[in-house]
């Protein structure tokens, strides 16, 4: 039986002959194709449009030559080899050059989804360019099967890498073009042998161009097709090594984010969000954590998070956290769920409970503060049971005060709960004054009267002087003094911008002293930062020997030139 009737209905092989020829020839309407289909597929990888891409490789005529270049190995035809190779060679130049033109001319190339697929190529890609030269292959030797053609040709992906790496060698990324070139390669050696193996499966190689022409030997195809299978074979093993790198990247890429969700979510309300990272050259990891969650996280709370995913993970890992704020609340006030199990939603629920009658509370005692505001509230998830309350007020709110509002917490919720209230100053005003102010004398203690009174708004003015003359944007807040015996001892709190230098205290001390003749001792306290006093920061300042004030004893002796208010204070000068 022969050939013929073996595989009927069988495209005969001079019509096979034809139609891969005038497919393969160099011709111009060739070449028009080729810039069209890179026309096409140029515009629809810089808006990422995958049907625009698809309809460049319906028009793309580069599958033709290759499987012409397979034809003509098989049976031996040197001159439809030489002009099937010319027709790619030039095609694969006149591409890339149509392509790089279009990056130069493009005035926003962005590398989205449809250009970065074509620069990571892997062994699924040569797969499919396998399957795709055996159907291509096919479907010009058989003609039930013809019909297949335009599905073969979206199949291969020629034309597209191609393009990418005209784009991406326009835009100086030679690391990414070469990738997108090594995908078009490796399309082209598969869809090469995969065609050469149909033509023998069929036959056509014991149709040769040459008399002598008989059964195709492994020296045959060692000689004409050995350089394509072992070029195919390094370029797939190139290939495998980075689709191994990115499952393995995949892999980690899960394990650390489920690593960092389950810390995460040990916090109440706290949920990932987002987590991206880079490998640097030590081979440490620097993420970034994005984090919905009801209060910020502070450096010790990114800390714990840090050392737990390090032990984990076992890698130098360092970890950023970007807190998005986000709260619920209903009618009742803030509430903290989970997305979650039972388990751990009824554990959302009771604190969320818990926070929500400390809320009402809080806001009840807070009402007899002028101007005082419950801003946030968070409990400690550890053994000191602290219960942390940050408050907007005029003024910071007494330690005898936070007793009593301590005492109602634990009556009513936990016995064992410490309370601490964060004081935030804040001062606020209208046209006229400010706000939620007391009058000067009842601030600064009991009603004073006579010398004392005097002595008292003399020190104030002062004070107030030297601090706005000492650094820009100071004022005095308040002020507390007690004679010791070693001089008069005053406490100034400042809202300063900065903390006050030692220097700067040092030039204020030494303006008082000068000015009411006789020996005083200044601390200054930023509301900023720390206690500083003439001589170094005060970390811990022991407020106990002060009396809030009260004018000191005995009674000051008439004091001779003291400035008035308004007037800079002797020896006192602005800081450098």
């Amino acid at each position: 039986m022969n050939a013929q009737s073996k595989h009927a209905p069988r495209i005969p092989l001079l019509k096979v002959y034809e139609n891969i020829a005038a497919g393969s020839h160099p011709h111009r309407s060739f070449y028009v194709l080729v810039t069209l289909s890179t026309v096409i597929a140029g515009f629809g990888l810089l808006s990422n449009s995958a049907p625009v891409v698809i309809g460049a490789m319906l028009v793309a005529p580069l599958m033709v030559p290759i499987v012409g270049m397979a034809f003509a190995l098989s049976v031996g035809d040197e001159h439809l080899f030489r002009d099937a190779s010319l027709a790619e060679f030039w095609g694969v130049v006149l591409s890339v050059a149509v392509s790089y033109l279009i990056g130069s001319l493009a005035l926003d190339v962005d590398f989205g989804p449809e250009i970065m697929a074509r620069t990571v190529p892997t062994t699924y890609d040569i797969f499919v360019a396998l399957a795709a030269g055996l159907a291509g292959a096919y479907s010009m030797v058989d003609e039930r099967v013809n019909a297949a053609l335009p599905g073969v040709a979206i199949a291969t992906s020629l034309v597209p890498p191609l393009t990418v790496s005209g784009l991406c060698l326009a835009q100086g990324r030679m690391d990414l073009a070469g990738s997108a070139f090594l995908l078009f390669f490796a399309n082209f050696l598969s869809i090469q042998l995969a065609s050469a193996a149909i033509f023998i499966r069929f036959g056509f190689n014991r149709v040769a161009f040459e008399e002598d022409h008989g059964r195709i030997t492994f020296r045959v195809l060692l000689r004409r097709f050995g350089l394509s299978f072992v070029l195919l074979v390094a370029v797939a093993a190139f290939m495998s090594k980075t689709l191994y790198a990115m499952a393995t990247e995949k892999a980690f890429h899960r394990r650390l984010e489920a690593v960092a969700r389950a810390e995460v979510q040990r916090r109440l309300g706290a949920q990932l969000a987002d987590l991206r990272y880079v490998r640097d050259g030590n081979g440490s990891v620097n993420a970034v954590v994005s984090i919905l969650t009801p209060q910020e996280y502070l450096p010790g709370d990114v800390e714990a998070l840090e050392k737990s995913v390090k032990n984990a993970l076992g890698l130098a890992m360092h970890i950023t956290v970007r807190s998005l704020l986000s709260k619920d609340a209903d009618s009742h006030g803030p509430v903290f769920m989970l997305d979650e199990d039972k388990l751990k939603r009824e554990q959302a629920s009771r604190e969320a409970r818990f926070l929500s009658e400390a809320t009402r509370l809080l806001n009840a005692q807070l009402a007899e503060v002028p101007g005082a505001r419950l801003a946030d509230i968070r409990r400690e998830q550890d053994e000191t049971n602290q219960v942390i309350a940050v408050v907007r007020t005029p003024e910071a709110i007494a330690p005898e005060r936070i007793k009593r509002i301590q005492d109602g917490l634990r009556e009513t919720l936990d016995p064992t709960l410490r309370l601490i209230v964060r004081s935030v100053l804040t001062r606020d005003a209208d046209g006229d004054h400010y706000l939620y102010e007391a009058d000067p004398k009842e601030k600064h203690g009991e009603q004073i009267a006579g010398e004392a009174l005097e002595f008292f708004k003399q020190l104030e003015s002062a004070l107030q002087t030297a601090i706005a003359a000492a650094r820009k944007g100071a004022a005095l807040l308040e002020f507390r003094y007690t004679q010791q015996e070693d001089g008069l001892f005053v406490l100034a709190v400042v809202s300063t911008p900065d903390n006050f230098t030692p220097k700067q205290v040092g030039k204020i001390q030494a303006g008082l002293q000068t000015g009411f003749n006789r020996p005083i001792r200044l601390v200054v306290r930023s509301v900023v930062g720390v206690d500083t006093g003439a001589e170094a920061y005060i970390p811990s300042l022991d407020e106990s020997p002060l009396q809030k004030g009260t004018p000191p004893q005995p009674q000051p002796e008439p004091i001779d030139n003291v400035p008035e208010a308004g007037e800079s204070v002797p020896g006192i000068h602005a800081a450098d």
